[in-house]
């Protein structure tokens, strides 16, 4: 609501971020789709399929050069289908913002396949030309020079390479990075926005906290109940554990692709993540990328028919968590649409205000920001002149199929929140309500 029509109108670097290629994306699809929200949710699901085929290829990469597993094909392509469907990607692929995190995967993925074999000159340039919009797409990218600093020195200490050549590969990603880092600063006149340095004045035990909580939820779903929460953690600290010390063949790689885990959660240790819905799931989109390698590793180690039901239980269960999540955004998206046309309903309103308006719905944002934006874009004209936001709505709002609108010139509705007495002809209302959104006028 904010976002698209600052693109409509040809605007990057929107509200001081460095997200050039994201912006550039969103002004693209404002000129194929305009106000046709189906167009942009296309654009992201064609986005998570080239992000998906990219996985592949890196994943048979990896498992080639760091294990001696003769499967690698695969696993590698059930490493691919299982990021597919993988039931924590619903932020960045339902939500049409959250698509900074895909387009950001869509360079660090052959940048990554690149510096794999990056003793070939080409290669190596292609790596490089591949990390600058990776940069301008969103800061999940940012852990490249770390990632690719560890993939030198286990290649080093494997003797895979020589420590001269790999000095040299490192120093130029790190100067490419700097550039990137001078470049921002240059247009923005920061190297971190005050939202990414948030959490940063909490201390460090809040900082430890946060890791905590995205390193889990790469692995667990939303959860209510925190209690559950921690035991399912606890489980799957567990299995690591337990995958690591019975796996002797793959404990390297397995070690290996924890530490790219590790690494890849920490530009968001500021912010941490929602455990009890899907807001910031896209915090964890790259990240996932070695949560499937490792569940595809895994499970090859068990025999042939065992394979077949691990790979089915486990898609079919991320599948029926990710539609889970789908109806969530489906419901958040369907009170959108009703007060858009709530509004349009309206004729001749001089004012408009917003009572209660909803944030989200399970993590699936409603109106968090953007209301009077998203309404003065969307409205038909001799609608309403002016919007007003007077409130909003402090929790979220339950899941209800049947939401509903009803029109009606009571105003005992909102006496609490609004002084109904100096309400005039020219004025209407729109109170949100769990069940349904009331459009008041004055009789």
């Amino acid at each position: 609501m904010v976002h698209i029509p600052l693109s409509r109108d040809g605007i990057l670097l929107q509200h001081n971020s460095f997200r050039p290629l994201c912006d550039l994306s969103m002004i693209l699809d404002y000129h194929l789709w305009g106000k046709n929200a189906w167009g942009y949710h296309f654009t992201n699901l064609i986005l998570h399929l080239i992000n998906s085929f990219f996985v592949f290829i890196l994943s048979k990469k990896i498992l080639k050069k760091y294990s001696t597993s003769i499967h690698a094909t695969s696993i590698a392509f059930l490493t691919a289908v299982l990021f597919w469907v993988y039931m924590n990607h619903s932020e960045a692929v339902f939500w049409i913002l959250g698509r900074s995190a895909m387009i950001g995967m869509l360079f660090f993925l052959p940048a990554s396949i690149f510096y794999l074999s990056r003793d070939n000159k080409n290669h190596f340039i292609l790596c490089i030309l591949f990390l600058l919009p990776a940069w301008l797409s969103y800061e999940s990218t940012y852990i490249i020079p770390v990632l690719f600093l560890l993939i030198s020195y286990i290649d080093t200490k494997m003797k895979i390479t020589r420590s001269k050549k790999e000095i040299f590969f490192v120093s130029l990603v790190w100067i490419s990075f700097i550039l990137t880092l001078c470049t921002r600063y240059y247009f923005t006149k920061n190297i971190f926005s005050e939202y990414e340095k948030g959490g940063l004045s909490n201390g460090l035990l809040a900082l430890a906290g946060n890791y905590a909580r995205l390193f889990m939820r790469s692995w667990i779903p939303p959860v209510k109940n925190a209690t559950l929460f921690v035991s399912l953690s606890l489980v799957i600290v567990l299995i690591i554990a337990g995958c690591l010390f019975y796996n002797k063949k793959q404990r390297t790689l397995l070690m290996i692709l924890l530490a790219f885990l590790a690494i890849s959660l920490l530009p968001y240790t500021t912010l941490s993540i929602d455990t009890k819905g899907v807001e910031s799931e896209r915090f964890i989109y790259l990240p996932s990328l070695f949560n499937c390698l490792m569940i595809g590793i895994i499970i090859s180690q068990f025999k042939m028919i065992e394979q077949a039901i691990c790979t089915f239980i486990v898609c079919i269960a991320n599948i029926i968590i990710l539609n889970m999540h789908a109806i969530q955004y489906r419901f958040a998206g369907n009170v959108v649409r009703t007060t858009i046309n709530a509004v349009n309903s309206l004729n001749g309103k001089q004012k408009l205000t917003g009572i209660n308006i909803p944030q989200e719905n399970a993590g699936a944002l409603i109106f968090r920001s953007g209301f009077t934006d998203g309404i003065n874009w969307l409205k038909n004209t001799g609608t309403v002149d002016s919007i007003f936001e007077y409130s909003q709505s402090k929790k979220d709002l339950p899941l209800q199929k049947n939401y509903k609108v009803v029109y009606t010139n009571d105003l005992n509705p909102i006496k609490d929140a609004v002084d109904t007495n100096t309400a005039t002809n020219g004025e209407a209302f729109l109170f949100f309500s769990d069940t349904a959104l009331y459009v008041i006028t004055k009789k």
